[in-house]
Formats: C-alpha cells, sequence, structure tokens
C-alpha cells in the first residue's frame, strides 16, 4: 500500500526527470513542443533549462508547394508558409527564412506563426549584387543557403548568414539588431580570378565558407559589433588537399 501511495496518481505527475529522459529521445522539434503543450506540469517540466541540453532538433526540409517535412518525410504541421507577399522560403534549422516580393527578408516560426524582420538583409544582399552576375534588380532569386550562428532560443541575438547564389558573396545580419554587412572573398589564384563559394557553416562563432579551388576558409568577425570581417584566410594553407577540394576525395 505504501508503494501504491508514492506512485503518481496522473501523468499530470510524471516526475521532471522523467519527461527530460522522454524529450532526450524526441529528435523532432514539434513532438517536444506537442508533449510541453500536454498539460501545465508537462510545459514546467519539460523546459530545456530544467535539464541537461537537449542534443539539438532534427532540421527540417523545404519543399516547392510551402510545405516542411521531416527527415522521415511526415509533413509538419504548422502555420501557412507562402501567402500574400512571400515569393519563396528556405528552411533554416527549424525556422522558415522568407524573402517578400519586395526582396524583404524575415524568420518565421512556422509552428507559432511568429516573424522576425530583417529590415537590413535585403540592402546588404543588394551590395552584394553589385559585383555579381545576378542582375540587383532580382534580389529575391539569390538566396541559395541560409544559416544561423546558433538557435534563436540560445542566443540573444544570433547572426544570419546568406550565401549568394553565385558563390562569390554573402550577407550577414543579425537577428534583432538592425544592422547588415555583406563581404566577398579576396582571390587566391595566381590567375587573379574570384574565389568561389560552395557553401558555409558556423562552428564555435566563427563563419567557415568552402571554395571550389582553394579549400576552407575562416571570416573572423567582430565580437563586439557586426562590421568588415578583421581577416579571411585558408584554414590550413600548405595542405595539398586544400587545392581543389571538390575534386580531391
Amino acid at each position: 500500500m505504501e508503494m501504491a501511495a508514492a506512485l503518481p496518481s496522473s501523468w499530470e505527475e510524471l516526475p521532471p526527470d522523467i519527461l527530460g529522459l522522454v524529450l532526450r529521445h524526441l529528435p523532432s522539434l514539434a513532438d517536444r513542443v506537442h508533449l510541453r503543450a500536454v498539460c501545465r506540469p508537462w510545459r514546467t517540466g519539460g523546459h530545456p533549462q530544467r535539464h541537461k541540453p537537449l542534443p539539438p532538433p532534427l532540421p527540417w526540409l523545404a519543399l516547392l508547394d510551402g510545405t516542411l517535412v521531416d527527415l522521415c518525410g511526415a509533413p509538419v504541421r504548422c502555420a501557412p508558409i507562402l501567402r500574400d507577399g512571400v515569393f519563396r522560403y528556405l528552411a533554416v534549422d527549424n525556422l522558415a527564412f522568407l524573402v517578400d516580393n519586395d526582396g524583404g527578408c524575415s524568420l518565421m516560426n512556422p509552428l507559432s506563426g511568429l516573424t522576425l524582420p530583417l529590415p537590413k538583409l535585403a540592402p546588404a544582399v543588394s551590395r552584394a549584387l553589385e559585383d555579381s552576375a545576378y542582375h540587383k534588380s532580382h534580389p529575391r532569386k539569390t538566396h541559395a543557403k541560409v544559416i544561423l550562428s546558433s538557435p534563436l532560443y540560445l542566443s540573444p541575438d544570433p547572426l544570419v548568414a546568406i550565401l549568394v547564389r553565385d558563390g562569390y558573396s554573402l550577407a550577414i545580419s543579425p537577428s534583432k539588431d538592425h544592422d547588415a554587412i555583406s563581404i566577398s572573398l579576396p582571390p587566391e589564384r595566381p590567375e587573379g580570378l574570384p574565389t568561389r563559394i560552395s557553401d558555409i557553416a558556423f562552428f564555435h562563432g566563427e563563419l567557415y565558407a568552402l571554395t571550389v579551388y582553394e579549400g576552407l576558409h575562416i571570416i573572423k568577425l567582430d565580437v563586439d559589433g557586426l562590421c568588415e570581417p578583421n581577416f579571411i584566410h585558408q584554414c590550413i594553407a600548405d595542405d595539398p588537399k586544400q587545392q581543389n577540394p571538390m575534386t580531391s576525395y
């Protein structure tokens, strides 16, 4: 009888440490949100700050019709993404990056529908296009990839970095502070040809760019404010595998 009395009388009394174990086995952000929506005790007991840091949720894939799906192909139940005034969108982590008909940019939480405008990012993209093969009057079509320096819930103002479609320049903006810059990597080859970027990623607060012929570069950004990078250089300049990494393996 004493053992029975010690057991929870309802699901609402499930211990927070058990909720934490359940959360760690839910790789989908939508499933984590659904767990916390069951009842008030689960919403407070399932908060990430009450447990060890959870592994990052699996990313979503963006389909052309405005649908988000997880890596298993299951659709994510969310607010409509493609709506009046939205030209296209990209998936970034568990957010939607929206590009309006006028080129304006914003981040949207598809589960809640809340939108975070990025007013300075569109002008930065236009500046990045000045020396581009793409005409700067078409800024809506130039966003090849969008990344965040950290999830919005882990940082007060993470950076948003955009790889311009031709691969010769980047646009970077804080997600909340109204500022933005555009940068291009300097030419590295003897021919003086421009450095073309194939991919970008944030790691430990630094921005890395993988180029077609020169290998991996680090773009050191000023931690006291977004301005022109302190330096851009090859990470392993004397490694022969740095040369044309797209065909070295």
